[in-house]
């Protein structure tokens, strides 16, 4: 039985790795440290618009792809984009939702919360029982315990999203006979932490239910004893939905899109987005676009495989030759950065003005000196650059495999995928920055033509390779 000073090791872990990946980047597989924000820009009025919009956002959670929630949000941008002038259309198309019926993991007394991974698996209504056993991190030989069992076992994160060991743990789980597995996490205080799934796989073969770390280390004192294990769901039809707004009449085009859904509130991870986005919206409404046309993209299908931005593609090829850019406004743009206390308490410490950011800019020389001097200027006090063609983790994904120039941002935060991201991670202060920079880069873009853009984007159309196919790390049985 594995007892909870594994999972204090794993928290170490956890710490030192996020520690690792820190200094990786101010050291620089990237570009060294931007300047501080600027001092007047954190109070600006836009800056409070963009934030009412995340409110108003918000509001409509949950808006998980194909729910009522993630109709009645797409409904409300739709809205506002109609309202500033823009020519507005709400595209749908259908995909396989994950329908859950009931979930629930029971040892004794003991019913943790719990969430389907979703399109892991499913049991039947009545769901089973079994033996829980602790297999720890999941290697071969800690999983050759699991046979016939409910495996637990406990993943590390990097920045609450990557969780290097997940799938080695799923298959081990599978190829030892684990009839089901509980994942717990190691991610903040007891949040269960959700992580983005591809519903291009269809029903796979493993169910996973997820638990919150502090759920994971009581499960492990309980190990050896029978649990109860139901996940009964079942493939159904869905739609997902994105909203394109479009203004102007030039044949060059500019894309500025950002991503709609996420599992839970997700105000810091998509609400900062979204309402940079909808008051750059409002502020280009305004604007001489010259010879270029405008589009704004809010994206569907978000967390179930970064659907919207693919179907956006394929719905609008004739418009692909026209862009010069897709600009991506990715996740956590502007939050409040927290880290674990040095005491070991659940408590996080706020980093106050520190903030990451990443930036996927194609290998494009003109592109990349505009994103150096928009975003960077003034916009993040440590921030790094990732060539796409070595990682590219997010929709922009998609239009840079189609050779189309990126410039995209993004990062994580504490609360990452988790439902305490509520609006008090960001504010008017934390998204000043990330609007003064974007609004800069559209401004840049907008006094370039599309040749000139794609002119210096061969590099990057040598390296883009389409995403591979997604599949099961356990396929179905």
């Amino acid at each position: 039985m594995v007892q909870g000073r594994k999972f204090a090791a794993a928290r170490r872990t956890r710490l030192c790795l996020s520690g690792a990946l820190l200094a990786v980047i101010a050291a620089g597989c990237v570009a060294a440290p931007g300047p501080a924000p600027k001092a007047d820009s954190t109070d600006s009025s836009a800056a409070k618009t963009a934030y009412r919009y995340t409110l108003d956002y918000v509001a409509h959670a949950p808006y998980r792809s194909g729910s009522d929630g993630d109709r009645a949000v797409g409904d409300w941008i739709a809205g506002e984009l109609r309202a500033m002038g823009y020519a507005v259309s709400i595209e749908s198309y259908p995909f396989q939702r994950y329908a859950i019926n009931q979930a629930e993991l029971r040892v004794g007394d003991f019913a943790p919360p719990v969430f389907p991974q979703y399109y892991s698996g499913a049991t039947s209504a009545a769901g089973f029982d079994a033996p829980l056993v602790d297999i720890g991190s999941g290697s071969a030989a800690e999983a050759a315990a699991a046979k016939d069992a409910i495996a637990l076992v406990q993943v590390p994160l990097l920045f609450n999203f990557f969780s290097p060991t997940l799938d080695s743990a799923l298959r081990n789980a599978a190829a030892a006979g684990a009839r089901a597995l509980v994942v717990a996490f190691q991610g903040p205080a007891n949040e269960i932490v959700v992580k983005n799934v591809d519903a291009g796989t269809g029903l796979c073969g493993l169910p996973v239910l997820l638990v919150g770390k502090q759920d994971g280390q009581r499960l492990s004192k309980l190990a050896g004893a029978r649990a109860h294990f139901t996940l009964d769901a079942q493939l159904a039809a869905g739609e997902f939905r994105n909203v394109v707004a479009r203004r102007g009449s030039g044949t060059d085009l500019l894309v500025v899109g950002t991503p709609v859904n996420g599992w839970f509130t997700a105000a810091g991870e998509r609400g900062s987005g979204l309402g940079v986005m909808l008051e750059l919206a409002r502020e280009f409404s305004k604007k001489d676009l010259g010879d270029h046309s405008l589009v704004f993209l809010a994206s569907g299908g978000h967390e179930v495989g970064y659907l919207g931005l693919p179907a956006f593609i394929d719905a609008h090829q004739n418009w692909l030759p026209h862009i010069g850019t897709y600009v991506h406004l990715g996740a956590s743009i502007g939050v409040r950065q927290l880290v674990d206390s040095s005491d070991g308490g659940d408590a996080p410490v706020d980093l106050g003005s520190l903030s990451l950011l990443t930036f996927y800019v194609s290998e494009n020389p003109l592109l990349q000196s505009l994103v150096a001097q928009s975003l960077r200027d003034g916009s993040r006090t440590l921030g790094s650059f990732t060539p796409p063609s070595m990682l590219n983790p997010g929709e922009q994904a998609a239009m840079y495999a189609r050779h189309v120039p990126i410039a995209a941002a993004s990062t994580s935060h504490y609360w990452f995928h988790t439902a305490r991201d509520l609006p008090d991670l960001t504010g008017p202060v934390q998204l000043a920055p990330a609007l003064a920079g974007y609004r800069d880069l559209i401004s840049e873009l907008l006094r370039r033509t599309t040749a000139q853009l794609r002119a210096q984007n061969r590099l990057a159309d040598t390296l883009a390779k389409p995403a591979p196919a997604a599949v099961c790390a356990v396929p179905p049985r």
